[in-house]
């Protein structure tokens, strides 16, 4: 039986074992954290069109031509078309979502940071009970097991401030679609 040294597998960043093929979590979290915050400007840059007043038309919202009441998604296309441009006229639409867009970035920072002190110690899976991410996720559990109705209204009481940002720009993004 050969003796197992150090040597025999591949380590990542934070100390534990890569899988062949596979990349490390502080890789995944670094290439998650960059998506997510280039992905919008870069976005912002293609879809802005100076040749028709600096500003974008890419769909129109069922909801709003419907009814004329905005969807809680109303307005963030070009909210973050102008915040990527640097103009101010994001805040005459759906801002919330820039705001939103900033959590998930903070989130995944945090997390990136959590990992990279992880380093040289034995650490568990990100995922693993005792990791920042474990036990939120093992808190929110078991906070909704048994509630379903909980787990349905969640993510839509989440969509409220969006939502109240989007009507009270109406005018804006209704001007901006027709």
């Amino acid at each position: 039986m050969a003796a197992h040294s150090s040597c025999d597998h591949p380590h990542d960043a934070a100390g534990t074992t890569a899988k062949a093929g596979g990349s490390s979590p502080v890789l995944r979290l670094v290439a998650g954290l960059g998506l997510l915050t280039v992905v919008p400007f870069l976005a912002g840059r293609l879809l802005y069109n100076p040749a028709v007043d600096g500003s974008t038309r890419l769909w129109t919202c069922p909801l709003l031509e419907a009814t004329g009441v905005p969807c809680p998604a109303c307005g963030a296309t070009r909210s973050f078309v102008y915040f990527a441009q640097g103009d101010a006229r994001f805040l005459d639409y759906n801002w919330m979502w820039l705001l939103i867009w900033g959590g998930l970035v903070a989130v995944l920072l945090l997390l990136l940071i959590h990992r990279l002190r992880e380093r040289g110690r034995r650490s568990e899976a990100l995922l693993g009970t005792n990791s920042l991410l474990g036990r939120a996720g093992s808190a929110a559990a078991a906070a909704l097991r048994g509630r379903t109705w909980l787990a349905v209204a969640l993510p839509f009481s989440l969509l409220i401030p969006a939502w109240l940002v989007a009507l009270a720009n109406v005018d804006a993004i209704s001007a901006g679609i027709r």
